[in-house]
């Protein structure tokens, strides 16, 4: 009789904690995960994250800015504890869904082939790093037929990354186009255009 009893008090609290979690809204559960973001407690920021992102497949479609928003947040925190490969790892599925929901000729799928691009080199996997950089700038150029500060960062980006290997032949010309662009785009000061300058 005392284990019937201890076994409905246990099977009473797991059934509370459940109710708590599935009675939270995506936007509670992402607010949870800034939270902890900001807070610098990315492991726990990643398990609201986690929780997040199941909540966003059943509140929304799966393939939604809510999913990709959560995907992102949770991207963010292992980069942020120094886990890239984790990083990468939720980074390709964010290339996979943007281009299933926005195309491949899309400003937020080549944000997220440079972000990619971002993470490998980071990890110092140059070689796979160089062609999404590429990919990103490639797709932005065809997009933005005017300067727009997307593509100047597109191509500030593919200069840094030349720069940093010491190929100053093809990091030059970038990093002037790259200036050019932002002085046209911004008068004045800006703290983009006095990155670019400084690089």
């Amino acid at each position: 009789m005392k284990k019937f009893i201890f076994f409905c008090i246990m099977l009473f609290m797991v059934c509370c904690q459940l109710s708590t979690v599935y009675s939270q809204t995506w936007q509670e559960l992402m607010d949870s995960t800034k939270f902890y973001q900001d807070a610098q407690d990315f492991q726990t920021a990643v398990v609201w994250g986690e929780k997040a992102l199941i909540r966003s497949e059943k509140e929304f479609w799966k393939k939604g800015k809510n999913y990709i928003d959560a995907l992102q947040l949770i991207t963010q925190c292992y980069y942020y504890m120094g886990n890239t490969g984790k990083a990468i790892e939720y980074s390709e599925i964010i290339k996979t869904t943007m281009k299933e929901l926005k195309g491949k000729e899309s400003a937020d799928y080549a944000e997220a082939v440079g972000n990619l691009g971002f993470l490998y080199d980071e990890l110092g996997r140059f070689a796979v790093a160089e062609p999404l950089y590429k990919e990103a700038l490639d797709i932005k150029r065809r997009i933005f037929k005017e300067d727009h500060p997307d593509l100047a960062t597109g191509i500030n980006n593919m200069a840094m990354f030349y720069n940093e290997r010491g190929d100053y032949k093809q990091a030059e010309p970038l990093l002037k186009e790259a200036l050019e662009m932002y002085r046209r785009i911004y008068t004045g000061d800006h703290p983009a255009l006095a990155t670019s300058i400084n690089n």
